[in-house]
């Protein structure tokens, strides 16, 4: 139950874990950076986020860019505004979305914009649960 600002000059990761566990509950988090901007990295943590709204405004944003770990993620609202972006870019995790809204608006109309998909993830992560999530202006959804 709190509103966090970040604004970085060039890049900026707002939270960072290693080998934690970071809950997010009813929160607004908005970061706006000059070029790379992430609202939460993490390494080997477990990150739960229910309810509340996490924007980034970047040329490149990424609200939740997750590297072994668990990620669950309910009925909250991420917004990312930028050239290129996503809600979670997640390697090596097991994730569990539900109830949420995703929202992506790019400035830039190129090749690599016409494939952004709100949630990436590599061969090792585990998608557990997806259902009841909205998705809006992420071209390659």
């Amino acid at each position: 139950d709190c509103e966090i600002f970040g604004d970085y000059v060039s890049s900026g990761t707002l939270l960072s874990a290693t080998d934690a566990e970071l809950s997010l509950i009813n929160s607004g988090i908005t970061l706006r950076s000059g070029e790379y901007g992430a609202i939460v990295s993490s390494l080997r943590s477990t990150v739960t986020v229910e309810g509340g709204q996490y924007t980034v405004i970047a040329p490149t944003a990424v609200v939740f860019s997750l590297s072994a770990g668990e990620l669950t993620l309910s009925h909250a609202q991420c917004k990312v505004f930028g050239n290129l972006g996503r809600v979670a870019e997640l390697t090596g995790v097991r994730y569990t979305l539900t109830n949420n809204k995703f929202y992506g608006i790019f400035e830039s109309k190129n090749l690599s914009t016409a494939q952004l998909v709100p949630v990436w993830s590599d061969g090792r992560s585990r998608l557990l649960k997806d259902s009841g999530n909205i998705v809006s202006g992420f071209p390659g959804s």
